[in-house]
């Protein structure tokens, strides 16, 4: 509980003792020499009061963090937080584990009566708490009926009921993110306009409900497709904060990071990594280096950065946040596997798969569908894993995986849920890896028809989903289907992301490889250029993308006969990918062996021999630790070998 004003404290601490029985009041002082030893030396009482957190640093704070269970074990009561307001901030900053299992948070800036508080002998919400002096307390939780619901349906019409029953009243925000977490859609638009609805007739609302308001439409218009709109309601929430609360306010950070994926999402690469920089920069000097909200804001730069392709950088910057956040707050919190995740991307785009295993493999046991009670890793951990196991050819775990977060995700959400959907996807590509080509196509449409009926025809994912649809049925030589299915693609994305966002580009290169394979290269290597030539005007020459696809031209143009083109164009991008990734990344070798390869066709057999000869080693590095792009590409380099002789 917090509990602005010293005589209020004072007060509510002998109010509390003397309402209820056997109530342990417990200084901090004493809390913080050994708290599993005093707490054995104690009874149980009927709740737990802690105070005299002023002054104390915060590094005091996390062995709290560590022992949470422990103390609730020993103590299982209601554990009431009595501080000023700075110290619970800190607290909930350097202990949220310990901070988040306390009965009630509030705000008390006067003596109040306490017996009413105590009414049970269990003091979680919803609690029968006096509505007229904590109004605060409602919007904390939940409604009972909502958070009792154990199924998608069940849950949706405790949601419906409690808007039936409030036709005007401003919905506590974990309704929103309810109805968001079960993609209840049109539910979660309802409930933002009646809150938005709410808060138009309060002329002076306060920033805390106008700067939760829009970091709710943030989320929930990123969910529903609409990137711009969710920019600009993160730059919304995020201005908000800054000019309220200061630079370097923990709130202020955590809305600058939603803004920074905003942007990262929107396909504003370089406005993120700004933005994210300028958080890390605000937050070591008001909080320092060490801070772990600073960690957490790295490790969310250390994520970009790996967008963008600067891998160096994201590898520092990873394991900085990674040996910090693990250090303050153990390695299943949620911040850790964000850190750990952060970092794992880094080491699978560097090409160190063996690397990145190592990294992200331990969150395999904290997945989901592996855990009851403890905090699960999301499934964006096991998405990464599946990425990883593919990467090194290891198909068939990658498919167990992929089998396993479409079970959890369909058992738990159903089957149109986003991640439902996205699990979908995931094994189908396996099972076209394995050579199932059959039901990876079945799942792809699925997936196609799933989310065009739930989220529209031109929503970003409906998009996303067309294109791998389109990419899979050129492979299998389904060259007609394949073709009206990337025009519609390419088409919508131009309309709906503009021409210039990554998707869009994206599209242009599938619609040119099913041109490319039904013989029209040469409408193939226009597209390919064209998709290049925006790349290079709108994400730089050194992009991420921008190299891809020089690699993928340089590629097409020595296959389709045009030696002299593959040439120049390989000759550009080789300094360019060793500068960005290095010579040993898996895209620097392709670059170099598609300039050898072309050298070879125009008949320069010693510079070809000479573009080859650092590949060689390739030839003998243990297969166990190359990817599986790396194999096929020795299989490449021994054939060039051998027929230069």
């Amino acid at each position: 509980m917090r509990c602005a004003d010293p005589t209020a404290r004072a007060a509510l601490i002998a109010d509390l003792a003397a309402a209820v029985a056997e109530v342990q009041v417990v200084p901090w002082s004493e809390l913080a020499g050994d708290p599993l030893q005093l707490a054995r030396a104690r009874p149980v009482g009927a709740a737990v009061v802690l105070h005299g957190l002023e002054g104390q640093p915060r590094e005091a704070f996390r062995p709290l963090n560590v022992q949470r269970d422990l103390l609730q074990g020993a103590w299982p009561a209601p554990w009431i937080i009595v501080a000023h307001h700075a110290a619970i901030a800190q607290l909930a900053v350097e202990a949220p584990d310990f901070c988040d299992f306390c009965s009630v948070h509030l705000d008390i800036d006067a003596p109040v009566p306490i017996p009413d508080l105590l009414v049970q002998p269990a003091l979680s919400l919803p609690a029968p708490l006096p509505a007229a002096l904590f109004p605060p307390a409602a919007a904390t939780e939940l409604p009972p009926a909502v958070r009792a619901a154990l199924d998608l349906r069940d849950a949706h019409a405790a949601l419906e009921a409690w808007r039936a029953a409030h036709p005007s009243g401003e919905p506590p925000a974990p309704l929103v993110n309810e109805a968001l977490r079960i993609a209840a859609f049109p539910l979660a638009r309802a409930l933002l306009d009646q809150w938005q609805i709410s808060l138009s007739r309060t002329p002076e609302a306060p920033f805390a409900a106008r700067f939760a308001l829009a970091q709710a439409e943030a989320d929930a218009l990123a969910r529903m497709g609409d990137r711009r709109g969710a920019l600009r309601w993160a730059e919304a929430a995020h201005t908000m904060a800054r000019e309220a609360l200061g630079e370097a306010h923990l709130n202020t950070l955590t809305a600058g990071v939603a803004h920074a994926h905003a942007r990262l999402v929107d396909g504003d690469h370089s406005g993120a990594r700004a933005l994210l920089e300028q958080l890390v920069s605000a937050s070591t000097s008001e909080h320092g280096p060490a801070h772990l909200v600073t960690l957490m804001v790295t490790s969310g730069l250390a994520g970009t950065l790996t967008v963008m392709g600067d891998l160096d950088a994201a590898l520092s910057r990873g394991l900085r946040a990674y040996d910090g956040v693990r250090a303050a707050l153990g390695p299943s919190h949620p911040a850790a596997v964000s850190a750990t995740l952060a970092l794992g991307s880094a080491h699978w785009a560097r090409g160190e798969l063996r690397r990145a295993l190592e990294v992200a493999g331990p969150l395999a046991d904290a997945l989901p569908w592996r855990v009851t009670h403890e905090p699960a890793a999301p499934l964006s951990a096991a998405w990464l894993l599946i990425g990883i196991y593919s990467a090194l050819g290891e198909f068939g775990e990658a498919r167990r995986l992929c089998e396993q977060a479409l079970a959890w995700c369909t058992r738990t959400f159903g089957p149109p849920h986003p991640d439902a959907l996205t699990s979908m996807e995931n094994l189908a590509s396996a099972c076209a890896a394995e050579g199932d080509l059959n039901r990876a196509g079945d799942l792809l449409k699925d997936v196609l028809d799933a989310r065009s009926r739930s989220l529209g025809s031109d929503h970003p994912d409906t998009l996303s989903s067309m294109a791998r649809l389109a990419e899979h049925l050129a492979t299998r030589g389904d060259l007609d289907r394949a073709r009206a299915l990337a025009q519609c693609a390419l088409a919508l994305r131009t309309e709906v992301l503009g021409a210039a966002h990554p998707d869009t580009l994206h599209s242009h290169e599938t619609l040119a490889q099913v041109h490319e394979l039904i013989g029209a290269h040469e409408k193939g290597l226009s597209l390919r250029v064209l998709a290049l030539l925006q790349r290079i005007a709108h994400l730089g020459a050194e992009h991420p993308d921008t190299l891809a696809g020089l690699a993928m031209l340089a590629a097409a143009q020595t296959n389709h006969g045009r030696p002299e083109g593959a040439r120049a164009t390989a000759e550009f991008a080789l300094p360019l990918h060793t500068r960005r990734f290095g010579a040993d990344h898996p895209q620097t070798q392709l670059v170099r062996f598609t300039l050898a390869h072309a050298l070879d066709k125009l008949g320069a057999l010693p510079e070809a021999r000479a573009a080859l000869a650092p590949l060689l080693p390739l030839l003998e590095a243990d297969p166990a630790g190359l990817g599986v792009h790396q194999r096929k590409l020795v299989e490449l380099v021994r054939g060039l070998r051998d027929r230069l002789g």
